[in-house]
């Protein structure tokens, strides 16, 4: 498939806020329960996501096959957000043995995730096995067995209850698993993918990887990248320049910046939305975002309108930072306009140099008080 980078449309950002692994021992802010589950979906909707990719936990906060938890996190969520994609991964993470040991939960257990009452919008296909690197002495290495076997009468299980799918694939040679089960007539077409790179055992988190695996999917395809910890900025900026979509969350880095953990959810999805301004693509509407990830479609409502102007006011807040490490072109700044260029009375110029600073004054006058270094 070839990268579109003259007319990427609109992105879709998906969160994934608790994730299957780790927990609030990684960061407290992670968020393990039903009731602050829902209360971060509905903060990351509010901020520009429009998919929820959920794990469910047991009260102790571990991972959990307990379809109760689960339809009670989609049906909340689906009450919350009306309009949020609910997403469920079908691996649910790793089970916690009593010994404090950890291994995988067993094939029927995360079949049963069909039955998940009510049911999720999207349910994840992971489209091969792989070895899952775990962390010492917590984690334990596993086998996360996902053969075409067990594929196939999962995705027939999707298709029977009209549960759109995302296909995940961990390694190039994922990509190829699923197409033979297009090839079979199992998995219908066009497939949402889902790249994940960075995790122990599969394919690294790399652009070249990123690329092959964009270049091995069939044309009128849907793709994100999942990219894991310090990944995550530049291969989702790459993502979008190629006309890709991204997810953020605490599933996948609990740190904001280096040292620094997250707030919350929905501080990554903040920040998604400043990148897809950046690159110059849209936040989608809720139309055009379950068309992107091939589901059925349903009425555009008014966030599509504020979910933009979400994206404008965002990106005013948070410009006079990015301009003033010199991340954001000028270029782009000016073609934002006067109406969106930002108030920097206050502002304090960083890690620039004093000729890049006048040249900044000399285009923009409202930055004259700005301090140079």
């Amino acid at each position: 498939m070839k990268p579109n980078v003259e007319n990427p449309g609109k992105v879709v950002i998906t969160v994934a806020t608790t994730g299957g692994l780790h927990g609030k021992e990684a960061n407290p802010n992670l968020p393990e329960q039903p009731d602050e589950i829902v209360q971060s979906a509905y903060d990351c909707y509010n901020a520009g996501a429009a998919v929820h990719h959920i794990h469910a936990r047991d009260p102790k906060g571990h991972p959990t096959a307990d379809l109760r938890y689960y339809g009670e996190i989609v049906s909340r969520v689906k009450a919350k957000c009306p309009k949020m994609i609910t997403q469920v991964g079908n691996g649910i993470g790793s089970k916690r043995l009593p010994d404090g040991h950890t291994t995988h939960f067993t094939l029927e257990e995360r079949m049963a995730l069909l039955n998940i009452q009510p049911r999720p919008d999207q349910l994840t296909v992971n489209c091969g096995t792989f070895t899952f690197g775990g962390k010492p002495p917590a984690w334990d290495d596993f086998l996360f067995a996902n053969d075409q076997t067990f594929n196939t009468e999962f995705v027939k299980g999707c298709v029977a209850r009209g549960v759109s799918m995302e296909c995940e694939c961990y390694d190039l040679s994922h990509i190829a698993n699923v197409l033979e089960l297009v090839q079979w007539g199992v998995m219908p077409t066009p497939i949402h993918f889902s790249f994940v790179l960075g995790v122990r055992g599969t394919i690294p988190a790399t652009s070249m990887n990123m690329l092959q695996m964009l270049d091995a999917l069939p044309e009128g395809s849907s793709w994100q990248v999942v990219t894991i910890g310090r990944f995550t900025l530049p291969l989702g900026t790459m993502a979008l320049a190629l006309g890709g979509n991204i997810r953020v969350g605490l599933e996948d880095n609990v740190y904001y910046l280096p040292g620094e953990l997250v707030k919350s959810n929905a501080q990554l999805v903040e920040r998604a939305v400043v990148k897809v301004a950046v690159t110059e693509t849209r936040v989608g509407d809720d139309a055009s975002l379950r068309g992107g990830v091939h589901l059925r479609p349903v009425a555009v409502h008014d966030v599509a309108t504020r979910r933009d102007e979400n994206a404008r006011t965002d990106f005013k807040r948070h410009i006079k930072k990015l301009v003033f490490r010199d991340v954001v072109p000028l270029e782009v700044l000016a073609r934002l306009g006067p109406d969106v260029q930002p108030r920097c009375e206050d502002a304090v110029v960083q890690n620039l140099p004093v000729r890049r600073v006048n040249h900044i004054r000399q285009q923009f006058p409202m930055l004259v008080a700005c301090r140079s270094p």
